[in-house]
């Protein structure tokens, strides 16, 4: 459980780089509440990998 759940934190760990990298990129043609909804998408995924990472770790 502990290694799948490491696992899933990981790929939720590469979309939210890769997530911030494309609105970095995209962020001048971006409108207000397109920027706010991608800046807490990643806020969001950022959170559930955390909280996925601890989760796993107190499963030890």
């Amino acid at each position: 459980m502990k290694t799948i759940l490491s696992i899933v934190a990981g790929v939720l760990l590469i979309a939210t780089a890769v997530m911030a990298l494309m609105l970095g990129r995209e962020w001048p043609v971006m409108r207000r509440g397109e920027r706010q909804a991608a800046v807490c998408l990643v806020a969001l995924f950022a959170a559930v990998t955390a909280g996925l990472t601890l989760y796993a770790r107190g499963l030890q």
